[in-house]
């Protein structure tokens, strides 16, 4: 694959993040139309991919994992989730505490933020 499609897929996988952030497809699903995205040869695999997913809303945050406060062993972890901060399925054992994390949205800035797990 060229660069300019490699780019095109990187593009479509981002995309397929903000649907799984926004709880439009499930981490199954999610696994599954990267594997088609990613295994494809041509366009056809993008097409597949994307089918069935409906458009999303232009302010909806990115699924970037953001490595800020990494360096404190700490996940950029908060203390409580905050006013219109939205939560998200996606959670990750924490290497430094072996705590479950949750992902954390805030919309207005778009940053994720990680906070202990209560239901885990």
């Amino acid at each position: 694959m060229n660069e300019a499609g490699d780019a095109v897929r990187d593009r479509d996988a981002a995309l397929l993040g903000r649907h799984y952030v926004a709880g439009n497809v499930g981490a199954d699903d999610f696994s599954a139309r990267l594997d088609i995205l990613y295994g494809s040869a041509g366009d056809g695999g993008r097409a597949t991919a994307l089918a069935g997913l409906p458009a999303l809303d232009a302010a909806a945050p990115a699924a970037v994992v953001s490595r800020r406060g990494w360096w404190r062993g700490r996940h950029g972890e908060s203390d409580g989730p905050q006013p219109g901060w939205l939560p998200t399925p996606e959670r990750f054992l924490d290497p430094t505490t072996d705590r479950v994390m949750r992902v954390w949205l805030d919309p207005a800035t778009r940053r994720r933020h990680y906070l202990p797990d209560r239901a885990a």
